[in-house]
């Protein structure tokens, strides 16, 4: 008989399922609590949404903030105030003004902006004119004229260390100093204080009583003299001294920015010996634009015994910038509005024909290629190779060989640009050169010292340099309606605004703080400040 084993039939006991219970239980509750918890996971995430609305309440807030400040810095025929709230509104945002304190509120959100703080950070960028020891004035001529014999008020020293060797052409250290009374004007227009137009009244009073070309002059084919008057550039002399010197040559492209500023100081002040000088100077470069035959104008002209060009007196005849675009528009239509004479519009109007037929006819752009696309710039010259033949150019040789393929200088570039898009903002090549500016600059309006004509860095860097872009590029996005990026730059741009118990320093850009300001970092500062807190060129 065979044996069957009796198997056991064993269940959960009540205890063993009570203690599956509560562990069940326990783990339930954990699990609930770290979602609904007040540290759980659905109020993190309803925490974390809150945050990233304030966040973004935060960023909208102030880039309407920074949009008000533009409108209200740049364009003084808007109502700021009234676009701010409009867009508000657009944006569902509650606000209400007390004084200069404006509270925006959105759902839980709110945020206080004081108005006034934009005029205050304003003034401060400002003072730095005024601050500075640039520009000689009765308050620190001693300084100056225990060291050199016969120094004015008026001139605009930009060499602190005078044991620096040669840095700058007498083209930089002349537009530098147009730009600063430019900058002092426009500082005068916002602020209504009389001590930036003071200053800037120095410095048209030291150009204007400073020796100037005003020679008669014969031409060999000719037997009636012409009397011309140029303003000279800026010469440095002796152990570093910067100061006016009429035995060298002048360039048109400071000679007429300095001529904007006497215009407009003769605007401001009603006292026409500014203007009276201008006119003289641009009436001259009228005469010559017509012995060149072509609208345009020569590099320099050049002085010995007497005012000459011709045979021997390279590279007048042969070599025309394409760089003298701004500052001739500038002075050109500052003179016409002031005269109403139609010759000076003519003027204007028959430089920019030979820019333009340059661009057309004499092979004056140069095309690159970047990431499939191409790209075209303009030369910095149109050089003359023969009585017929004119060719674009990048670099001035008495040769002209190979020039073609240097780097051009990007502050050059911009003064091409920048005069054509006031001459034209609609033009294709406005169209196209902003088109390739746009590709090369690198980071929010930064730009490299110098390109190649493949669209790569060039050999050139300097931060003074590069930073004066930034500011022409705001100018030049402003006159083409492209105003998306300008925050980000002017961001940028302040951000970098110098901080320094040294008066010399404090406010201006990438200035070498120790004992040598330099020319370019007076220049880039004086066109920052008219494009980021005045309202911009007067």
């Amino acid at each position: 008989m065979i044996k069957t084993k009796k198997i056991k039939n064993e269940g959960i006991t009540i205890i063993t399922l009570v203690i599956t219970i509560i562990i069940l239980l326990i783990l339930a509750g954990t699990a609930i609590f770290s979602i609904l918890g007040e540290n759980g996971i659905i109020t993190k995430t309803k925490q974390a949404k809150s945050f990233a609305d304030k966040a973004q309440f935060e960023e909208n807030v102030d880039m309407l903030i920074t949009m008000y400040q533009i409108t209200s810095t740049t364009d003084t025929n808007k109502n700021a105030y009234a676009e701010l709230t409009e867009t508000l509104n657009k944006y569902g945002y509650c606000y209400e003004k007390n004084d200069n304190i404006l509270k925006i509120t959105y759902k839980q959100y709110s945020k206080e902006i004081n108005l006034s703080e934009n005029d205050k950070e304003d003034d401060e960028a400002l003072e730095w004119l005024t601050e500075n020891n640039l520009l000689v004035s009765k308050n620190n001529l001693d300084k100056y004229s225990s060291t050199y014999n016969n120094i004015k008020e008026g001139t605009v020293f930009l060499n602190y260390n005078i044991n620096e060797k040669e840095i700058y052409n007498p083209r930089d250290l002349s537009l530098a100093s147009a730009q600063y009374g430019l900058a002092l004007i426009s500082s005068f227009n916002k602020t209504k204080k009389n001590k930036y137009l003071e200053m800037a009244k120095l410095i048209g009073n030291n150009i204007i009583e400073n020796k100037t070309f005003e020679k008669e002059y014969a031409h060999a084919s000719e037997e009636k003299g012409e009397k011309l008057t140029c303003i000279t550039s800026q010469m440095k002399m002796n152990n570093g001294k910067w100061t006016y010197d009429s035995q060298y040559y002048t360039y048109p492209l400071d000679s007429l920015m300095s001529c904007k500023l006497l215009i407009e100081l003769t605007n401001k002040t009603g006292d026409t010996k500014y203007a009276e000088k201008a006119l003289k100077v641009i009436d001259t470069w009228i005469y010559i634009q017509g012995k060149v035959g072509t609208g345009a104008l020569p590099s320099y002209m050049y002085y010995t015994n007497e005012l000459s060009w011709g045979e021997g007196m390279w590279p007048i005849w042969t070599e025309f910038p394409l760089d003298i675009s701004y500052s001739l528009y500038l002075s050109g239509i500052s003179a016409y509005k002031y005269t109403g004479e139609i010759k000076y519009k003519k003027f204007v109007d028959d430089y920019f024909s030979f820019v333009n037929n340059a661009f057309k006819n004499y092979n004056a752009t140069f095309s690159f290629v970047k990431n499939g696309n191409t790209y075209k710039l303009p030369y910095e010259y149109v050089c003359k190779t023969s009585e017929t033949t004119y060719v674009g150019k990048n670099q001035s040789n008495q040769t002209f060989v190979d020039s073609e393929k240097n780097d051009i200088t990007t502050d050059q570039l911009f003064y091409m640009v920048l005069g054509l898009a006031l001459y034209d903002k609609d033009s294709n090549y406005v169209t196209e050169f902003l088109k390739s500016i746009n590709e090369i600059q690198f980071e929010n309006g930064k730009f490299w010292g110098e390109y190649t004509i493949n669209g790569e860095k060039g050999s050139f860097e300097e931060n003074s340099v590069e930073i004066l872009n930034s500011a022409f590029y705001i100018r030049l996005l402003r006159i083409c309606n492209q105003t998306d990026n300008i925050p980000n730059i002017i961001k940028m741009l302040t951000a970098n605004r110098k901080k320094s118990n040294d008066k010399n320093v404090n406010g201006s850009w990438t200035w070498n703080a120790e004992e040598t300001s330099y020319v370019i970092e007076t220049l880039a500062t004086s066109v920052i400040l008219q494009e980021v807190y005045t309202n911009g060129m007067p």
